[in-house]
């Protein structure tokens, strides 16, 4: 979808929880037999075996992100809902930022205070802005640069080439931050 306008506060990102993909897959799957009944058995086959993997990465994510730690996570959009509720994880958006300007010494000032009154510990970029203006975001408010995390586009290349790819990778770089935030 366009990536030049704000979602507002409603997340469009469902497919940040794998039991939404299953759903989606599932619905798929009922769409292509009714296209072609004599493929039902293919059809269900192959949901069957995604369905799998898809349960062995939440219960993946489910392993990996179970720290009892409580620091929120800053992102530029509001893109991370539906992983944030499935694993009880916190992540503020800040949507009104443009990743192509350099921030005001006013909007600076409203970001450390949003810091300090949400308990933010590190902020990630995403594949769709550029990460030098999180970089700058990071040093200046003292927060963990997270790394990038994908929240709308696949990519040509590993890790993020597959749905499963991508999710995992990104479970990888938020429980990464959180392990650091816990030790400190």
């Amino acid at each position: 979808h366009d990536h030049d306008h704000d979602h507002g506060e409603f997340d469009p990102h469902i497919w940040q929880n794998p039991e939404n993909v299953i759903i989606m897959t599932k619905n798929i799957e009922e769409g292509f037999t009714l296209a072609s009944p004599e493929d039902a058995a293919y059809f269900s086959n192959n949901f069957n075996q995604y369905k799998q993997e898809l349960e062995a990465v939440n219960q993946y994510a489910k392993a990996k992100l179970n720290l009892n730690t409580e620091p929120h996570l800053m992102v530029l959009h509001h893109s991370f809902g539906y992983l944030a509720a499935h694993y009880d994880l916190h992540f503020v958006a800040v949507s009104n930022i443009n990743p192509l300007a350099e921030p005001s010494a006013k909007k600076m000032a409203e970001l450390y205070q949003l810091v300090k009154e949400e308990n933010i510990r590190a902020i990630f970029s995403e594949n769709i802005a550029p990460s030098r203006f999180i970089t700058t975001l990071a040093k200046d408010l003292k927060l963990d640069n997270g790394g990038i995390l994908y929240s709308d586009a696949l990519t040509k290349t590993a890790p993020a080439n597959t749905y499963l790819g991508m999710f995992k990778y990104n479970i990888d770089q938020i429980a990464k931050v959180l392990e650091n935030a816990s030790k400190e």
